[in-house]
């Protein structure tokens, strides 16, 4: 039987910028998004959730990948969310000297573009 939990998790929304090294060949944003470790980002267990979680930059660059991510603060989901990141890129063949992730945003899930308290 799992401990119970010391707060009542909450669903961010963590948007996490990868800087590629070479432009994005077509259909990246599909692979990483089929790569979500759902373990990880259970809320991301929608299929439609998934693809509409990786958008290219025009210049196909950057990739911006958001992700909904349980947490009892804003910095553990950033943490939960940056991870499944990292894990879908592995997961869609991408290494670290290829694509980084950067910059990551957490917002509340329930009201987006709020920025969530931390």
């Amino acid at each position: 039987m799992s401990e119970p939990l010391d707060y009542e998790p909450s669903l961010y929304r963590v948007t996490v910028v990868v800087d590629l090294d070479d432009p994005a060949a077509d259909g990246l944003e599909g692979a990483v998004a089929a790569a979500l470790p759902l373990d990880l980002v259970p809320a991301m267990a929608d299929e439609q959730a998934r693809e509409d979680a990786a958008t290219l930059s025009t210049d196909r660059r950057a990739l911006d990948v958001v992700v909904l991510a349980e947490g009892g603060t804003p910095a553990e989901a950033e943490r939960t969310g940056v991870a499944a990141v990292e894990a879908a890129l592995r997961g869609a063949g991408l290494g670290p000297s290829t694509a980084r992730p950067g910059q990551a945003r957490v917002e509340d899930a329930y009201e987006p573009g709020a920025p969530a308290a931390r």
